[in-house]
């Protein structure tokens, strides 16, 4: 497209193994490994290191290596998609628990795609202020999906709908007074992972603080206490110890006279 010739070279390994574990024996599923390398006219490589990939099935020996780049290639698109789709048109913004409602919400958010795409033509570029004076913007071939939306209203203003203005039918009688809905029957929690599940339960922050007998925590200490909830505590330390008030008066009395 910038009118650039690249030299693409492709090395290809038929059957390649990958050293296995007891959970998972890899050594059974031989691969297809490929090294692709990207060079300009003169020689200099466009990409400071070489793309790997590996192909595995059992129809891998039917795809060219060729097929096999160009395909890859296409990942480059498909990542724009997903990320422009959950931008603009809001392909994850449909929330509901039921599968078929969600696949439909997607049929139409590629449906408004292709609509973007069969209008790139009738799209005027209406670039951003920082956008202005790139040059894509000084030669523009063609619109991007952003700036076709961004010119849409006008498309179909101009273009206009074959549908019938809408009409008042009347109002709904809604639900019946008494009726009932059903409730919707409770799922099991699908979990990606059990053994994260019981890590977290397992955690630090679940598990009880263990407080040393005899000490207070933080809080309890900024709280004051009364004159009787002080002696009362007092006492029962005291028999802890296995002592009479009267000696530890006594002992007390004479540290402090020493």
């Amino acid at each position: 497209r910038k009118g650039k010739t690249l030299r693409v070279t492709i090395d290809v390994w038929q059957d390649m193994r990958m050293r296995g574990s007891r959970n998972f024996r890899t050594d059974q599923y031989p691969f297809t490994l490929l090294c692709i390398q990207v060079t300009m006219a003169d020689g200099r490589p466009l990409y400071k290191r070489p793309l790997w990939l590996a192909v595995f099935g059992p129809c891998r020996k039917e795809l060219s290596p060729q097929m096999i780049y160009e395909c890859f290639r296409q990942r480059y698109d498909v990542e724009h998609y997903f990320r422009f789709g959950k931008q603009r048109l809001l392909m994850d913004a449909f929330q509901t628990p039921t599968v078929k409602h969600e696949e439909n919400w997607w049929g139409l958010t590629q449906l408004s795609y292709v609509q973007l795409y069969l209008a790139r033509e009738l799209a005027t570029p209406i670039p951003y202020p920082w956008e202005r004076y790139l040059p894509e913007q000084r030669e523009p071939n063609m619109s991007s999906p952003s700036q076709t939306l961004r010119n849409f209203s006008k498309i179909i203003g101009s273009v206009g709908t074959p549908a019938i203005a809408p009409t008042p039918r009347g109002q709904s009688p809604g639900r019946l007074p008494g009726s009932i809905q059903p409730h919707r029957p409770d799922v099991p929690v699908i979990y990606k992972n059990t053994n994260k599940k019981q890590d977290k339960e397992n955690s630090p922050k679940n598990t009880e603080k263990k407080e040393t007998p005899g000490l207070e925590t933080a809080g309890s200490l900024l709280k004051p206490k009364s004159y009787p909830e002080v002696v009362t505590e007092l006492q029962a330390m005291v028999q802890k110890i296995g002592m009479t008030m009267s000696d530890f008066l006594e002992r007390t009395t004479i540290l402090f006279a020493t």
